[in-house]
């Protein structure tokens, strides 16, 4: 069981297995229900971007792995940029009182300075790009670590 990410579960309620259910919103597919809704896709680009995070090629009928090159820094911080973007509505306080989500904290602290370093990447100097991969050194561990904290 794990917490539904389609509305503001603070209990686990969904179950995920070969597909997924929630028992709370009643939510209920398969993988590519469940990307299409996440990311607001429709079933053809929810497929695309399956295929395309996780490296799956189509020929001739049949699926291989596709070799994948690493993420750009641009890419990296794109995906951090969404996830700020999520996590600002997901965990924003339905109360004045409501005591704030570290998570919440982090998207309002970091969201301008994340945009800023994606404009500035669009056509990177090297001074910039050294700044890009000083930020990104150990992020994903950090955020894991956060995660990990909170669960």
């Amino acid at each position: 069981m794990m917490c539904c990410p389609f509305h503001g579960d603070k209990h686990p309620s969904m179950k995920v297995d070969s597909r997924f259910h929630c028992f709370a919103c009643q939510a209920d597919g398969d993988v590519i229900d469940f990307v299409g809704r996440l990311f607001q896709l429709s079933p053809r680009k929810a497929v695309e971007k399956l295929t395309e995070d996780f490296g799956i090629a189509q020929a001739g009928g049949r699926v291989r792995i596709a070799n994948r090159s690493p993420p750009t820094v641009r890419q990296r911080l794109l995906e951090y940029y969404r996830c700020l973007q999520r996590w600002r509505v997901r965990y924003a306080p339905q109360s004045p009182t409501e005591e704030l989500h570290p998570c919440f904290l982090e998207a309002l602290k970091n969201t301008d300075y994340v945009k800023y370093l994606l404009d500035c990447s669009v056509l990177p100097a090297p001074q910039i790009e050294n700044e890009l991969r000083k930020y990104w050194e150990g992020f994903y561990e950090r955020l894991e670590k956060e995660e990990r904290r909170l669960a």
